[in-house]
């Protein structure tokens, strides 16, 4: 199944991403690994006092986040306020298309010279919790102005309730990836299995920090990449499995509806922006596109 062998090689090649993190991942050069992964350790936090006299007779309480949850309005489209279109297609020309040895996704970083590394928000970071690696479905926010701390639910995304109960064991959807634009946060979530078993995933999300409420909810079956890539007023996705469409997505960043797609061989993995080329790492084909 390629979504497997993808997860294989996504988890040995150790990508940093700046602004969100998978909550319990290993930690290299200061930066979290954003991996979807079956089992990490849970992070400890400490709290210490001013007092290192009053440390030693009482116990300082554990600060917990404050918890949030998101309501999940529809498993189709959805908007709550109607947005005004900010964003036109952009022109992707394609330049070059090349066969990969589908185990080689490390050597195309490094001979592209790419990174996962994500600019983010100055002012928000998150740490994702997922189904993989927890009990909840959550990304942890931090304000970085006032200092708050603050947990968003998601646990009625997890179960879209199209599905039989022999499948319900493959069907439970995860975050696979957040990044935060301008107080934003934007976030993929879906199952990893076939489309088949439970139409209803692959979305992206997107909520407003400041007011802590869901902005909208792409229509189905638009994002299952690893990652996603945000520039301008567009948001870059792609969708695929075996014996299903293989397309990249354009998303209007501010409604989160499709204006744009292009076919592609095989299901994408990953997408990064450099220098206005797209680069495009699917299961068995490489792209770029210029950006225009």
């Amino acid at each position: 199944m390629k979504s497997k062998i993808g997860s294989i090689v996504l988890i040995s090649l150790g990508i940093l991403l700046a602004g969100c993190g998978k909550k319990g991942t290993e930690e290299i050069s200061g930066e979290t690994v954003t991996t979807v992964e079956e089992s990490v350790a849970a992070n400890l936090t400490e709290n210490d006092t001013e007092n290192p006299a009053e440390s030693q007779t009482m116990e300082v309480p554990e600060t917990v986040p404050a918890i949030i949850d998101i309501e999940n309005p529809s498993w189709d489209y959805y908007i709550g306020n109607e947005a005004v279109s900010k964003a036109s297609p952009l022109k992707l020309v394609q330049l070059t298309e090349a066969a990969n040895a589908i185990t080689d996704t490390e050597k195309w970083f490094e001979k592209n010279d790419l990174s996962l590394n994500a600019e983010g928000d100055e002012r928000y970071g998150c740490e994702i919790y997922s189904p993989y690696n927890s009990e909840e479905c959550d990304i942890q926010v931090t304000d970085r102005e006032n200092g708050e701390s603050f947990t968003l639910h998601f646990e009625g995304f997890r179960y879209a309730g199209d599905f039989t109960e022999e499948n319900e064991p493959f069907v439970e959807q995860n975050i696979q990836y957040a990044q935060v634009e301008d107080g934003i946060l934007y976030f993929s979530i879906g199952h990893l299995t076939y489309a088949k078993f439970s139409p209803h995933n692959a979305y992206v999300a997107a909520v407003d920090l400041a007011e802590k409420k869901l902005l909208w909810k792409s229509e189905p079956l638009v994002s299952n990449a690893y990652n996603f890539v945000i520039t301008g007023n567009v948001l870059l996705c792609g969708y695929g499995f075996t014996e299903e469409p293989d397309y990249l997505y354009q998303l209007d960043l501010a409604s989160g509806k499709v204006i744009g797609e292009i076919p592609l061989k095989t299901k994408a993995d990953y997408l990064i922006l450099k220098d206005n080329i797209l680069y495009v790492r699917t299961y068995n084909t490489d792209y770029t596109f210029q950006v225009e």
